[in-house]
């Protein structure tokens, strides 16, 4: 019961990793938790046999975490490489758990399942209703697919054991409505991709149904239990799901079938071509897919939404091989393991496993569940069952007993566990401490310049730590001058620009180390210096690497209107204008504000219009909501 417990609090806080920031903290909760796991396994285990499985998906996965750690040696921002393929390490450590599971901590898993659904229902009931009805549930994460495919993950082995149990008994009626909430929650989602992983597994399941002659009306009851939960759901939202459904699925035009995930697709294929062997390193596409961007795509752009696209742009043709090589394992051996099952219940138990594992690797076609911590920790659980099975069907695997290895002596045996086990213990301890020095609060910018100092320090690969030391700086000088003397002044600026200097070094492509470069540049310029050339420098590398961000832009614009060259500016403004951007309608409507200061000086009637239409039209989606999708276009 105690692993079980364990597992499922690592399941729960590796839910709530967002990105890079202080939300890696619960990441690093997670994986510690499991291989707290392992080494208690380890330690446990001098004079008994440890039972280690040679199934070829784990060690075609773990072919491909060796490339990818390998990739941090030719990526452009090394440090952001690592820490995606530090997340890759939760699979295999899952599945070693899930591998050493019993039948009845298996059941427990399910009961773990119930849990998440539970605590997730009142949480996506009010984000969906209450909070905010655009956000479309996205429950425990920061994205309504992966909440959807993470409930379809939960829902397929629910399903199964719904189908197992004795009818008309309690537990049966209870799991039914824990289906129905969790079908509830998927609708209010409005994920296809998700929907279509439930699918695909439901399909398998009937098909299995009828294969073995089970009693339809089972499965009959299922489905009305999962259709109880879409209708309500339908009901409340004036079937929200059904309308998207509809429209963005019955259409020729292929941007609204994909949601704009076509132009992502393409600006992926642009960005591999260019470097088509080893790859652009990984977790890189999102800092370079502004300059490949398409003027009308809607997405940010933080992932390809394909994994196996992602993989090919970020770890080249041998990563793509790999991940490629590993699914068809995971398909190959659970086959195997169906087929070869003795008995009708035997079957449709491990169904309840593999079905989850084929719906994810064909969401993953419109999505980005590898590189998730959540969905790879359940992955892993579910792997690892499947592993077991297969071994003690084709007898393959590999017992390990310390005690009978010459060159182990207890003394030294739990001395390399005891090594391991502080080498975890430093390396949580150090990201971990760096993290809250870094995103702690603080009652001033001064000290929080110190702690961010001290973070950086601890971990040196993190650029991030770097670029906000530069910002403070720049903080420092532009809203608390009053507090330094002209040689503290002096040496702060000095300090800023090699922090900013430095900061862009290791990671060429966030445009706020330029954007802080350009901001002390012209503090400089204030206190004497001469440095236009460099500011505008500045401006320009940082709209290079991302010419969507309208701030930097509007700083630029700024910065030449400070030299009265206004002609300029409105280019640079000008150069923001036919795109889409996804932010808060505030920004558009500064944007347009600035520029039709600028355009108003020309007299231009035409233009002064089409500006102020515009600027009307975005205050009047703000006034029903603050932020969303929106393009500013030329005004001739």
């Amino acid at each position: 019961m105690i692993p079980v417990a364990i597992s499922a609090i690592a399941l729960f806080f590796s839910t709530l990793l967002h990105d890079h920031s202080f939300s890696y903290f619960y990441f690093i909760i997670a994986i510690c938790l499991l291989l707290t796991l392992i080494i208690t396994k380890f330690s446990c285990s001098f004079n008994n046999a440890i039972t280690l499985p040679t199934t070829p998906p784990l060690l075609l996965f773990l072919l491909f975490l060796f490339w990818a750690f390998l990739s941090t040696y030719w990526s452009p921002v090394s440090g952001d490489s690592l820490y995606t393929a530090s997340i890759f390490l939760i699979l295999p450590s899952a599945l070693l758990v899930g591998f050493w599971s019993t039948k009845s901590q298996q059941h427990y898993f399910l009961l773990a399942f119930v849990l998440f659904i539970l605590i997730s229902l009142p949480k996506t009931i009010d984000q969906r209703f209450f909070t905010d009805p655009y956000l479309l549930a996205p429950g425990l994460f920061s994205n309504k697919n992966t909440n959807g495919i993470f409930i379809s993950l939960l829902l397929l082995p629910l399903s199964v054991f719904f189908l197992g149990a004795s009818s008309g008994t309690f537990k049966k009626q209870a799991i039914g409505f824990i289906i129905a909430a969790g079908s509830f929650m998927l609708t209010l989602t409005v994920s296809r991709g998700a929907l279509l992983g439930l699918s695909i597994g439901l399909i398998l399941i009937s098909l299995h149904c009828f294969r073995e002659k089970s009693s339809l009306k089972l499965y009959a009851g299922l489905l009305t239990y999962l259709l109880s939960g879409f209708l309500i759901a339908e009901f409340l939202t004036e079937s929200r799901f059904t309308t998207r459904l509809l429209d963005q699925s019955v259409s020729t035009d292929i941007s609204t079938i994909s949601t704009g995930r076509d132009y992502l697709w393409q600006s992926g294929l642009k960005m591999y071509l260019e470097h088509p062997l080893l790859g652009r390193g990984l977790n890189m596409f999102h800092w370079l897919f502004p300059q490949f961007r398409h003027p009308d795509a809607p997405d940010l752009g933080q992932f390809v939404h394909n994994d196996y696209l992602q993989i090919l742009i970020e770890l080249g043709p041998i990563g793509l091989i790999l991940i490629l090589s590993f699914v068809f394992s995971v398909v190959k051996m659970s086959a195997n393991i169906y087929f070869n099952s003795q008995n009708t219940e035997e079957k449709l138990y491990t169904l309840g496993i593999i079905t989850p594992c084929l719906a994810l690797f064909i969401h993953s076609l419109f999505s980005f569940n590898l590189y998730q911590p959540a969905t790879l920790l359940l992955l892993g659980l579910y792997l690892g069952v499947i592993s077991q099975r297969y071994c003690q069907i084709n007898k393959q695997c590999y017992l390990f007993v310390p005690a009978k290895f010459q060159f182990f002596s207890r003394s030294g045996y739990f001395g390399i566990v005891s090594a391991f086990s502080l080498v975890v213990i430093y390396f949580a301890l150090i990201n971990s401490l760096s993290l809250h020095l870094a995103y702690g609060s603080y009652s001033n910018n001064l000290l929080k310049l110190e702690n961010i100092i001290q973070a950086s320090k601890l971990s040196p690969k993190k650029e991030e730590y770097i670029a906000l030391q530069a910002d403070l700086y720049h903080q420092l000088l532009a809203k608390d001058t009053h507090m330094f003397t002209e040689q503290g002044k002096q040496q702060l600026l000095e300090r800023g620009l090699a922090a900013a200097e430095k900061a862009s070094q290791q990671n060429p492509y966030r445009d706020l180390n330029y954007r802080n470069k350009a901001a002390l540049y012209i503090v400089s310029a204030q206190t004497g210096g001469k440095n236009f050339t460099e500011i505008v420098n500045a401006y320009q590398s940082a709209i290079q690497f991302d010419p969507y961000n309208l701030e930097s832009r509007l700083h630029f614009a700024d910065a030449l209107m400070q030299k009265n060259m206004k002609e300029k500016a409105l280019k640079v403004l000008q150069g923001g204008l036919e795109k889409s951007y996804y932010n808060q309608y505030q920004n558009g409507v500064l944007y347009l504000q600035t520029v039709l200061a600028l355009v108003a000086t020309t007299n231009n009637q035409a233009a002064i219009e089409n500006l102020k239409q515009q600027i009307n039209a975005l205050l009047e989606k703000q006034s029903t909501k603050k932020g969303g999708g929106y393009t500013l276009r030329a005004y001739e």
